[in-house]
């Protein structure tokens, strides 16, 4: 299994402490996703984004996690520097999984690029629980990837 290792990255990101972000989790799953939230949380508590600032929003599965991320961009009094993308699909005896995992990933690039706003995609997907499980860490890499991209951006902004 393929994995990235962060090292504490220093972000030059302005004001970090006060943005907000939002966080979408799918119910389906919960004994990952729940696991995925939860280092997400750790990763922005880490750079001092209290849980306050986060806009953290439930749906039943992660076909709908995209709806969900486009309502917090979108109609949300506050706006949101960036989303995490949350959730778990586990192959079935069908293929129904390819066509969520494709539908989810595809509209979340969308979202991302037509609203100029950083969305991470922290979906497992998997052949099994158990590698699900062994990937739960994806929560927490997909927040400081979030971080990670802001930063990027904030330099490019800055030329």
């Amino acid at each position: 299994m393929a994995t990235h290792s962060f090292d504490k990255k220093i972000f030059k990101i302005p004001e970090l402490e006060q943005r907000y972000f939002g966080i979408v989790y799918s119910e389906w799953n919960s004994h990952v996703t729940e696991k995925l939230l939860e280092g997400a949380k750790k990763a922005f508590a880490e750079y001092g984004i209290s849980e306050k600032k986060l806009i953290i929003s439930c749906v039943p599965g992660a076909y709908e996690v995209p709806l969900m991320v486009s309502h917090i961009i979108k109609a949300s009094y506050i706006p949101v520097s960036g989303v995490v993308a949350l959730g778990c699909v586990i192959k079935g005896e069908t293929n129904h999984d390819e066509y969520i995992n494709h539908a989810v990933a595809q509209k979340l690039m969308d979202l991302s690029l037509q609203n100029h706003i950083p969305i991470t995609y922290g979906m497992v997907t998997t052949l099994n629980e158990a590698q699900a499980l062994a990937r739960a860490n994806k929560g927490y890499e997909a927040a400081i990837s979030l971080l990670y991209l802001l930063d990027s951006m904030n330099k490019i902004a800055r030329i």
